[in-house]
């Protein structure tokens, strides 16, 4: 996949799991959280909304990769998380 294919479809897979965040159930939340965990990193380093990005992840993913998503931007509040 060459970098404007791999660009398109970040782009893609980022815009669905917005898309569906709104309107997912528990189980379908779970199978949002584990993909947007999958390319979290991808998205970043494309320039996507560290906070969007972090919206998408679980809690757990959120403190795991904390420092990641700060450094990109993301504004979180920790006390939000315990």
């Amino acid at each position: 996949m060459d970098e404007l294919e791999q660009e398109a479809f970040l782009k893609s897979r980022f815009e669905t799991l917005l898309d569906e965040f709104e309107e997912a159930d528990a189980l379908e939340l779970y199978d949002i959280n584990a993909e947007a965990e999958e390319y979290y990193k991808d998205f970043l380093e494309a320039g996507f909304d560290a906070d969007l990005v972090a919206m998408l992840l679980s809690r757990d993913d959120v403190v795991r990769h904390y420092d990641e998503l700060t450094e990109y931007g993301a504004t979180i509040d920790i006390e939000d998380l315990v």
